[in-house]
């Protein structure tokens, strides 16, 4: 952990970027590739990341897959989430044997209810359809603000046990945002 560190593969530790082939669903993309996040499934590698062209406004998510950790990272053909509305800050994660991702709705259009964390579940990580997946945890004042971002959940003995987010508001009233910690009751269909 000391060190010494090194930038992972050959554009100075940028791992993903969007294509620069115009067919291709991230070319031109308004921001970049961004809000990351990590998993590895069976044997490969897989990074999950937010892109939005040509409108910053039209983000969806996909993935870039390596066989090895260092890459180089393969994007996907297709966007992987069928969101009709903004969302970002991805967290991804496996759970007996299906995959999630868990992601914040910014405006409200896939919920009905601005900032909620919407979990999007799938059997085999490389789609995730808004139609199986629900709102996870609303936002903290059920209104324009107290949207929780960068959502990231710890396991505990191998399920997952608290939900770790930063949100725009502090609900004690100081002047600056906060981040907060909730425990999770995970329920699952029988």
């Amino acid at each position: 952990l000391e060190g010494p560190w090194r930038f992972a593969g050959d554009n100075g530790g940028i791992m993903v970027d969007p294509s620069d082939d115009p067919a291709h669903w991230t070319y031109n993309a308004a921001i970049g590739a961004d809000n990351p996040a990590f998993l590895k499934i069976g044997k490969k590698y897989y990074i999950y990341y937010k892109c939005g062209t040509p409108n910053h406004m039209d983000a969806k998510y996909g993935y870039a897959v390596s066989e090895r950790l260092e890459g180089p990272y393969t994007l996907c053909d297709a966007p992987i989430t069928d969101n009709v509305s903004y969302l970002e800050d991805a967290q991804a994660f496996a759970y007996r044997g299906k995959y999630y991702l868990l992601t914040t709705d910014n405006l409200g259009g896939n919920t009905g209810v601005y900032g909620d964390l919407i979990l999007w579940e799938s059997t085999d990580g490389l789609r995730f359809k808004l139609a199986d997946a629900k709102i996870a945890m609303g936002n903290i004042f059920r209104d324009y603000s107290g949207k929780l971002e960068r959502p990231a959940v710890l396991f505990i003995k191998g399920k997952p046990a608290y939900l770790y987010a930063a949100a725009d508001v502090n609900i004690s009233g100081g002047s600056v945002a906060e981040s907060y910690v909730f425990k999770i009751e995970w329920k699952t269909k029988k």
